[in-house]
């Protein structure tokens, strides 16, 4: 009796330590394929990565402001690689570019490119950097 509870007791610990709840969908991305993405979204690579959207920080140029640089928009990941290696990591981009995923000290072999951003509210002088609602990223290979 005692070795059933003590074997209930770790696949329970087990199932309660994995890295994502099975009943959130993970988003599979294909190459050519634009998706759309939120915080809190996991996104599913070719080679059996996922990714999990913690933030979408804008750190566009101000609506109504002439800037030098169109600024970026930066995520915030947890990574889990298809070794179940869990790392942070964060990709970050302005609109119409391509970037990659950056880990600590390396970068998933995947170029990306964002390109619409739905904003929480409507950009103006008086709310210059709205929160950003969503964005689309497409896999270019």
């Amino acid at each position: 009796m005692k070795y059933l509870l003590l074997l209930l007791s770790f696949l329970f610990f087990i199932t309660a330590c994995s890295t994502r709840n099975e009943s959130q969908d993970c988003i599979d991305l294909v190459i050519e394929e634009t998706i759309t993405i939120e915080e809190g979204d996991f996104i599913c690579l070719p080679a059996g990565e996922e990714i999990e959207i913690q933030e979408i920080s804008n750190e566009l140029c101000p609506c109504e402001v002439v800037c030098v640089s169109p600024g970026i928009i930066r995520y915030s990941l947890d990574i889990t690689l298809a070794d179940g290696l869990s790392l942070p990591g964060e990709m970050w981009a302005g609109p119409d570019q391509e970037f990659r995923i950056q880990m600590e000290t390396d970068s998933l072999p995947y170029i990306f490119e964002s390109t619409e951003v739905a904003f929480e509210e409507e950009c103006s002088l008086s709310n210059g950097n709205p929160d950003i609602a969503s964005t689309q990223l497409t896999l270019i290979r």
